[in-house]
């Protein structure tokens, strides 16, 4: 920047209600204060806000931020975490959910990713994202290199097994061809992350067990209807409108009926906030829209991330939620902790409430297994167990991309979970042809 250098434009989110976000300016001018720096200040996020009243600084629009570089110059300054290939679509999601609604459209959803309309909403047309170069910006830059890695996590659709309807494993398993998990990556995630099948991620190559139930792989929506149709219509499930007709024709089921005559209550998907996750917000949302197809009333409501965790691990009083476990150890003894029967209790690790004295036979004994390739098997027949069950459905495990110099620093290890880890900062070291 250029101009007079005590004008400092800070850019951050924290136009949005997230307590991490407002604080980025708040700090900044702290610093500043115990500087005693003299300094113009002005403090900017995607729109307008003035959220003073959680303690927060107001901010200028983006557009402002724009023009107010070009006529007063000053010094940029970024605050923020990992908005690294963020895309505007992406932001506006995170503070408008009429928007996070609209990009389900098909139509608006094709529109959006061939124009970028948010791109000249929120900006003047020529700035691809305000915190960050697109991937495709870095790809073009030759000491740029992307590692994209995949991440020992799991997010998934748990349900409470203690109450009906999902104490029925017949409406889980219904459930879980439901839900495209294709589509959630594809259009919610953009491609940067891989399907789950088991509660142990794929990239643990030694004790993650292929072979277990991939339901509705490869389905189109009519054939995920259809099947799941036919699990509930054989356990004994009616309808007033069936979904599927006498023709074979998918049609809006309505009416859905449990095995004892019972119209089916309401149903009530919760998720975190889409200012705190928008992937597991809209991952709700189309879940919802997915067993509404087949006559299921249901509601995905998003609740702030501690109310929703008390409901879930104080109270039990739920059907079902979706929430995720960002780092799983390598050693898979979670699955021993997440479905042990004996964790089932005030704030206990299983959170479903799943009992089945097998698997706590088997995954007692995994944990005093010395034998590696003994306790390998165990852990194999944990996870088929548990994706014949369906206590937790997995969905997704995120990917993780990362961005670094080459002509800085090299020595970065690429392993499971990034290049973070303890081999990169034992190797990584400073190119000779760097300047100093």
């Amino acid at each position: 920047m250029s101009g007079n250098n005590k004008i400092i434009h800070f850019l951050s989110a924290s136009d949005r209600i997230n307590y991490g976000d407002l604080l980025f300016p708040i700090i900044f001018m702290k610093v500043v204060e115990k500087q005693n720096c003299d300094i113009e200040f002005y403090n900017y996020g995607i729109v307008k806000s003035d959220l003073s009243h959680f303690g927060g600084y107001p901010t200028y629009s983006y557009r402002k931020f724009q023009r107010n570089i070009k006529k007063l110059g000053g010094n940029v300054i970024v605050g923020g975490g990992e908005v690294l290939f963020v895309d505007w679509g992406s932001l506006l999601a995170f503070i408008s959910y009429t928007y996070s609604k609209l990009l389900f459209n098909m139509i608006f959803s094709n529109f959006e990713k061939k124009f970028n309309l948010t791109k000249y909403l929120l900006s003047d047309g020529n700035v691809l994202v305000p915190f960050a170069p697109n991937r495709t910006e870095l790809k073009a830059k030759q000491n740029i290199k992307i590692f994209y890695s995949k991440k020992s996590a799991l997010y998934f659709l748990g349900f409470n097994l203690r109450t009906l309807p999902f104490s029925d494993v017949n409406l889980r398993q219904a459930v879980a061809v439901l839900v495209d998990k294709e589509f959630i990556i594809s259009r919610i995630l953009q491609a940067y992350g891989t399907r789950m099948d088991s509660i142990v991620p794929s990239g643990n190559r030694f004790w993650f067990c292929s072979d277990v139930s991939r339901y509705g792989e490869g389905m189109d929506r009519n054939g995920r209807i259809k099947k799941a149709y036919h699990i509930l219509h054989t356990a004994g499930y009616a309808w007033e409108v069936p979904p599927v007709d006498e023709s074979g024709r998918v049609v809006p089921g309505k009416g859905i009926r449990m095995p004892d005559g019972q119209l089916m209550k309401k149903i009530t998907i919760l998720t975190p906030p889409a200012d705190y996750d928008p992937h597991r917000a809209m991952s709700g949302m189309m879940i919802q829209e997915w067993l509404k197809a087949l006559g299921i009333p249901v509601l995905s409501r998003p609740m702030a991330f501690g109310a929703l965790l008390d409901q879930v691990k104080g109270r039990h009083e739920f059907d079902a939620f979706i929430l995720g476990y960002g780092r799983l150890s390598m050693d898979p003894d979670y699955l021993r902790n997440f479905f042990h029967s004996a964790n089932d209790k005030h704030r206990g690790w299983n959170m479903s409430g799943y009992n089945n004295p097998e698997f706590d036979r088997i995954a007692e004994k995994s944990a005093s297994e010395m034998n590696q390739e003994l306790r390998q098997k165990l852990i194999f027949k944990m996870q088929k167990i548990i994706m014949a069950d369906i206590p937790y459905l997995p969905i997704y495990n995120p990917a993780l991309l990362e961005a670094v110099r080459t002509d800085t620093f090299s020595g970065w290890v690429e392993t499971l979970d990034g290049i973070g880890n303890t081999w990169s900062f034992c190797l990584v070291k400073q190119n000779d042809t760097t300047s100093r």
